[in-house]
């Protein structure tokens, strides 16, 4: 079986999309063939570097194969959009919170609830709901290994996006490291080496592992909280089981946080740009006063995400029968 992806990311929408589309490749690609599409030069750029070489519109395959698309504005793509689905035998959908509907054979949705609910008279299979995020295979292992909650919290994750500069950045570091925590930082896609070198000179202390690794697992679990902003963020906190405060680049998230909050898991920290020094500490206070909470949210966190979407779509998707 064929299996061609279409994913687009960037500065505006984040790396999300392109990172739980290359997280199901990768897991596909050694039964399958895999390939992908791309048309803005971010997205190109992001699959090269992570070892995919993506087909332009005049190289794409004629005929007869599975395709699978994970695109945040799917109208600003409607022409190339239906030629590629027109040339495949079936088209399995990536979309949060139901936003960017479009026309397909199966539908995948790992948030917890839709901002726009699916309607159950649809055509599509929908595969719906937190037993359904991509979130890569080493999360299994951090959400099965035993967890200590300790008395103090020492150790901080921040897992703030790409579209976090690094003036915003100083906002979160610069009151955490006056009051004694030791940090870790994925440093998200997009941002310059000069960048990168310039906060290494600013902040020694602070560690800094590239965001989109499924190493990150490793930092979410040895750490005693996270925080954390962007969709799939959210949710690979709650799977190592890593109490963390929420916070949002939009409205969009912000819904989606709010969402896993009213579950019992997470911190509400509101919008990324309204957060202040003072603001910071006063929500971090609920996980910073004991460890009861924590030791709470880490259970529902595992309890609401298992870390196996991945394995159920794919099963899903090799399923399908042959042309």
């Amino acid at each position: 079986m064929r299996v061609l992806f279409w994913a687009e990311g960037g500065a505006a929408i984040g790396s999300g999309h392109l990172v739980r589309s290359t997280t199901l490749a990768r897991e596909m690609k050694s039964r399958q063939e895999v390939a992908f599409l791309a048309v803005s030069a971010e997205s190109r750029a992001f699959l090269s570097k992570r070892g995919f070489q993506p087909l332009s519109p005049e190289t794409l395959p004629q005929e007869g194969y599975l395709l699978v698309t994970d695109l945040r504005h799917p109208e600003e793509h409607l022409p190339l959009l239906e030629v590629v689905k027109a040339r495949a035998f079936h088209h399995l959908s990536l979309q949060d919170l139901g936003l960017a509907k479009t026309s397909c054979d199966t539908v995948v949705d790992g948030h917890l609830k839709a901002l726009y609910p699916y309607d159950e008279g649809e055509r599509p299979v929908k595969l719906l709901g937190p037993e359904y995020f991509l979130l890569s295979p080493r999360y299994i292992h951090f959400h099965d290994a035993p967890r200590k909650v300790p008395r103090r919290v020492r150790r901080i994750f921040l897992s703030l996006g790409g579209w976090c500069d690094t003036s915003t950045l100083r906002l979160f570091v610069e009151p955490l490291l006056r009051e004694g925590f030791t940090l870790t930082l994925a440093w998200g896609f997009g941002k310059s080496s000069r960048e990168r070198r310039l906060f290494r000179k600013s902040f020694p202390s602070v560690r800094l592992v590239a965001g989109s690794l499924p190493d990150t697992a490793r930092r979410y679990y040895e750490a005693d909280i996270a925080l954390v902003c962007g969709g799939i963020s959210f949710y690979e906190a709650a799977c190592c089981g890593t109490p963390s405060l929420l916070l949002a680049k939009d409205s969009l998230q912000g819904f989606a946080a709010e969402s896993l909050v009213k579950e019992g898991f997470g911190l509400s920290g509101g919008l990324l740009e309204e957060i202040t020094p003072d603001s910071l500490l006063e929500k971090l206070s609920p996980y910073l006063s004991g460890r009861v909470l924590r030791t709470e949210h880490l259970r529902r966190g595992r309890e609401l995400v298992d870390g196996k979407g991945l394995f159920r779509v794919r099963h899903y998707l090799e399923g399908l029968p042959p042309l």
